[in-house]
């Protein structure tokens, strides 16, 4: 429908009806209308131009969007083999993708033993990707819209305890794997952000670390004296000029990878249950919280855009609670 078929049909409308229903209920129906011929549009548009649009090129122009809003190169390489998983299952075109196709997906996950935490993150993949595609106008629906969010168990995420984080610390092989360990309870840094560390982001007068997070943006994060004890030990250690702060044996950037087998020897050494990077960011969190730092500056400290994330982070503890309650309630 061209411009001025259009508007000489809402006009035509406008003109019966305006006789018989208040302004309001006009404006209503007017409304709905404009939505009604819009969807038509989006029909035709969708027909027309992007019939011959392949899976490939619909999966592809949603990763570049990604790219161009600054998500990083693994996370977009994990939304490709997610889709891509997905679509092999479905053997189905995008744009034929049902609800029926993706509830069977999910189905088939869960009795094949995939946790329930993993199946609902690419329940949140997929949403979103045939949400933009839907928004765009490349795909007439999106078919994972009205698929409830999958239920995941309501585990409790502990932060370390004080006896955990000693017997941690003891158990450490090395100055670097203690100043690590150090370093992570103190700043809160992902791994990656860890790992992509340089000497000379530092800063050891002021106590502060330049770090670049998630979407390249960057943060100052802080160290107690401890770690920055602990970091200056494991450097004056070093023979080598290497920028990198943490580096391997074979005299390398440490990786990720390294990181996360260094910690499965000290689960093995000190007898502390699941220790891993992120339990570091729970851990400085709850402190922080029990210690009276607003929310907001928490956020920030970890990285977070929404509090909403931080929030989910934060142990409460039910002494603590009880106690502020007797405190602010007597």
């Amino acid at each position: 429908m061209s411009l001025e078929s259009k508007l000489e049909f809402t006009e035509m409308v406008r003109t019966g009806l305006e006789e018989i229903l208040t302004v309001r209920q006009l404006n209503n129906v007017m409304d709905v209308l404009q939505d009604a011929l819009s969807a038509v549009e989006v029909e035709i548009l969708y027909r027309e131009e992007n019939g011959s649009l392949t899976s490939d090129d619909l999966l592809s122009a949603y990763l570049q969007a990604k790219r161009t809003e600054g998500l990083s190169e693994k996370t977009i390489d994990h939304y490709k083999r997610t889709i891509g998983r997905f679509l092999s299952f479905t053997n189905t075109a995008i744009g034929n993708v049902t609800p029926t196709h993706i509830r069977a997906y999910y189905a088939a996950e869960l009795d094949r033993g995939i946790k329930e935490s993993t199946v609902k993150n690419r329940h949140e993949i997929l949403n979103a990707m045939f949400g933009w595609l839907w928004r765009e106008g490349l795909i007439r629906k999106n078919p994972a819209a009205n698929i409830s969010t999958i239920k995941t168990p309501n585990m409790k995420k502990l932060a370390f305890s004080t006896v955990e984080i000693e017997m941690i610390k003891e158990n450490c092989e090395c100055a670097r794997d203690k100043s690590i360990v150090l370093f992570l309870l103190a700043t809160g840094c992902r791994i990656e952000e860890t790992t992509n560390l340089n000497r000379q982001d530092i800063d050891f007068v002021k106590k502060e670390v330049t770090v670049f997070g998630k979407g390249k943006k960057e943060r100052t994060v802080f160290m107690d004296d401890i770690a920055c004890a602990a970091l200056r030990r494991y450097l004056d250690e070093r023979k080598d000029d290497l920028p990198a702060l943490f580096i391997g044996k074979r005299k390398e950037r440490f990786q990720p990878g390294g990181i996360r087998i260094m910690m499965k020897r000290l689960e093995k050494k000190s007898g502390v249950t699941n220790i891993h990077p992120h339990r570091f960011r729970r851990t400085l969190a709850t402190n922080l919280a029990n210690k009276g730092m607003h929310i907001q500056e928490i956020a920030y400290i970890l990285g977070h855009a929404n509090i909403n994330t931080t929030m989910k982070y934060i142990c409460v503890q039910s002494l603590n609670v009880k106690s502020h309650y007797q405190m602010l309630a007597a």
